[in-house]
């Protein structure tokens, strides 16, 4: 009941230093990125992870299996912060499904931190996966672009507000071998006819990264419009 009632609060009052994003804790700014101390311990996050896809691999090890026998992304590589489990799955449920927009906050600040080395190259602009007109009227926003906001604002790279447009919903990828992940995607996506991408490098923001197979979509516009080097950069990688 205690915690239930400290997130409604948390909802209508918004403090950074108030409560923990995850459990409503009372917290001082501990350096955890909106988390208490306990939360934060609790997350599985990728320290060494594949250099194409971001997966999670051992400190001995450069590509994930999946990725070692693979064919080249057109996105340059993809980094993410933690393993899709325990809090980290919650914090993307909220967000995604639970109407908790602030949680964005927090993600997008892991994700900084993450991306440290990514951010040290010139990136001309940040942008993110889109939703369809549909699932926007559905949740009032799309989790990814709140990400890609805060991600913005905190490194000061421009965000390029609806860059793609997506058109047609697509099923979960990730029982889907490669031929059916191509026909789910095929034109799903598009991209403005006068986007500025030419000799652009880009950061694409989503909350999750499964097979690769939309982020890889988009990059491969991106990079058949011209665009120098596509990142990905996402908070959980399932």
């Amino acid at each position: 009941m205690a915690t239930r009632l400290r997130e409604r609060i948390r909802d209508i009052i918004f403090n950074d230093d108030f409560a923990c994003f995850n459990c409503g804790e009372e917290i001082i700014d501990n350096g955890h990125n909106h988390l208490c101390d306990k939360c934060f311990k609790q997350i599985d996050f990728i320290e060494s992870g594949c250099v194409r896809c971001g997966e999670k691999v051992s400190k001995f090890d450069k590509y994930c299996e999946k990725c070692r026998n693979s064919p080249n992304f057109y996105f340059d590589a993809n980094i993410s912060v933690a393993k899709l489990d325990g809090i980290s799955k919650t914090l993307i449920y909220r967000l995604k499904f639970g109407g908790k927009k602030y949680i964005a906050k927090c993600l997008a600040c892991f994700m900084r931190d993450r991306a440290e080395s990514v951010i040290s190259d010139k990136i001309d602009y940040v942008c993110y996966v889109p939703v369809t007109n549909d699932r926007w009227q559905e949740r009032g926003y799309n989790q990814s672009e709140e990400i890609a906001k805060e991600f913005s604002r905190l490194t000061n790279i421009k965000l390029y507000q609806n860059l793609f447009i997506k058109i047609k919903e697509t099923v979960d990828q990730t029982r889907l071998n490669r031929e059916e992940r191509a026909r789910n995607l095929k034109d799903a996506f598009f991209i403005q006819d006068n986007a500025d991408v030419k000799n652009k490098n880009f950061i694409i923001i989503d909350d999750v990264i499964t097979t690769g197979a939309t982020l890889n979509a988009l990059a491969k516009i991106l990079k058949k419009k011209g665009a120098n080097v596509v990142y990905g950069l996402t908070f959980c990688h399932r």
